[in-house]
């Protein structure tokens, strides 16, 4: 089997998963969770099969400095993954919300210093810093992606949550 481990700065997200997977039915012993910064992550070299990131990258100041933690992280033959969001219009959702900001509020609000969002939608932007944190045999997929609700609202809590 599996060993899990769910890793976040933050311990409210954290605390957060954990809900989750009691909510589901998933036994959450099954998942370990450790509070870390991604830059900087307390695990042996060559200690895991597999790293994956879920539209996380983008909210990350340095990138790159993850990217090299997943790869010192990696057995040799390990596999790294992570999503991140394609730009509008190939993303409709966040069209939506850039959009509403742009109708109801400002979307010229400072935001703090961080890389562009959409960075890693690009394949070559993505693959330049995966060979420059040592991956080799980098492949980019765009996958398409479909959201149903019921209520409009439940797009909201889609992106909130």
């Amino acid at each position: 089997g599996a060993h899990v481990v769910g890793v976040d700065f933050s311990a409210k997200m954290l605390a957060l998963a954990r809900e989750r997977l009691q909510a589901v039915g998933s036994a959450g012993e099954a998942v370990r969770f450790v509070e870390a910064d991604a830059a900087s992550l307390p695990f042996e070299d060559a200690s895991f099969d597999a790293v994956v990131c879920n539209f996380g990258v983008l909210h990350l100041p340095e990138p790159e400095r993850f990217f090299s933690e997943a790869f010192r992280l990696l057995k040799p033959g390990g596999l790294f993954s992570f999503t991140v969001w394609a730009p509008p219009p190939k993303t409709q959702a966040f069209g939506l919300i850039l959009g509403a900001v742009e109708k109801h509020g400002n979307p010229k609000v400072p935001l703090p210093e961080g890389p562009p969002f959409f960075r890693f939608a690009d394949p070559a932007e993505a693959a330049r810093c995966l060979e420059k944190a040592g991956f080799m045999e980098v492949a980019s997929k765009e996958v398409p992606q479909r959201w149903s609700f019921e209520r409009p609202s439940e797009a909201f809590v889609a992106f909130r949550d």
